[in-house]
């Protein structure tokens, strides 16, 4: 267990290099995120909430894409961001229920939109709308949760945003990489 709190901790002392390095044309001006990083504090609530709800959205994007998609490796990567981001589901609910606070099981209105338009996709640009998509909402919230394993309140949502970290940037990555070798 020290060693995987070990290896966290190190691959989160290049988090703030690496949020600094994407690309930030792909994170939306004056978006939510933003607001929060330069706040450099949000309450554990908040955090737990918007956490799920990204969870929430990732979940949901992915089972469209399983279902709609037209290339194998698109699948494999919804496919690998579905049980990535249920089971990231399952630990920040214990995470919360832990700290006693409630947890958001829908997902924001914005995303909401964002699930709508990717439903309506035409079946030919659905896999780069996808891609693009997946990006965009990975790379929000690698700076979600850098703020918080930064600036949050010591205890488990701190431990889980470190956690979390790598597999959130791991999916950003690779749907990047899909998007540029289409």
């Amino acid at each position: 267990m020290r060693i995987v709190l070990f290896l966290v901790a190190l691959a989160l002392g290049t988090s703030s290099t690496i949020a600094q390095e994407a690309d930030p044309a792909q994170a939306r001006g004056g978006s939510e995120v933003e607001r929060t990083k330069a706040s450099s504090s949000v309450s554990a609530e908040d955090f737990a909430q918007r956490v799920s709800q990204m969870n929430n959205y990732e979940i949901q994007a992915a089972q469209t894409a399983i279902e709609r998609s037209r290339q194998e490796g698109v699948r494999d990567l919804a496919q690998d961001i579905l049980r990535d981001h249920r089971k990231a589901q399952e630990d920040l609910t214990e995470a919360v229920k832990s700290l006693g606070l409630p947890i958001d099981t829908g997902i924001a209105a914005e995303q909401t939109e964002r699930l709508q338009a990717l439903r309506d996709a035409s079946a030919e640009r659905f896999d780069s709308i996808y891609l693009s998509d997946q990006g965009r909402s990975h790379q929000e919230a690698m700076e979600l949760l850098s703020a918080y394993a930064e600036n949050g309140e010591a205890g488990p949502l701190k431990t889980y945003a470190r956690a979390i970290y790598p597999t959130v940037r791991m999916h950003m990555i690779k749907a990047r990489g899909h998007s540029t070798s289409e």
